[in-house]
């Protein structure tokens, strides 16, 4: 879930992943397995090579990758937490997935060189747009998730002022 909190010297980007989300997400990729243990019962009743058994067999692997890939994502998911405070000077950048530990990062306001906008489009819905922070040292990351443009760039102009 994505959120952005203002507050007098601080605004603060999230986007979490709860834990009820990553066991539903495993569980889900949990299902197309069946699909793969169904269709290899059928391959051992069969003593001949057959198309339809070369089908069951593509069509098993693919459930099997499916399922594979729900699971990364409900492991592999990040969620993370980008916090401008106007008062230290500071960007902390904190992250974490299913399986690490939390991980943060803290650069003063000094070391970022750039920060700029980031449109993403998709092919089955409106584009998004995340603002991008660039490091003098190298490196970036992005936060914010915005459906406007407008949105995106009110944040921007707020964090420029800021820096």
């Amino acid at each position: 879930m994505d959120s952005t909190t203002e507050s007098g010297e601080l605004i603060e980007f999230s986007d979490h992943i709860s834990p009820l989300v990553r066991v539903l997400i495993f569980v889900f990729g949990l299902l197309p397995l069946y699909a793969s243990y169904d269709l290899l019962l059928l391959l051992s009743r069969w003593n001949s090579f057959l198309v339809f058994l070369l089908w069951a067999m593509v069509i098993s692997l693919g459930a099997t990758v499916v399922s594979f890939l729900f699971m990364a994502v409900a492991f592999l998911g990040i969620s993370s937490t980008v916090r401008f405070d106007s008062k230290s000077r500071t960007v902390t950048y904190s992250w974490q997935t299913g399986v690490t530990g939390l991980r943060v990062s803290q650069h003063l306001f000094e070391e970022i060189e750039r920060l700029g906008i980031e449109t993403h489009e998709w092919t089955d819905g409106p584009s998004t747009h995340s603002i991008v922070a660039e490091l003098k040292a190298g490196g970036s990351f992005e936060f914010g998730k915005f459906d406007a443009r407008a949105a995106a760039e009110r944040y921007l102009e707020k964090l420029e002022k800021m820096i």
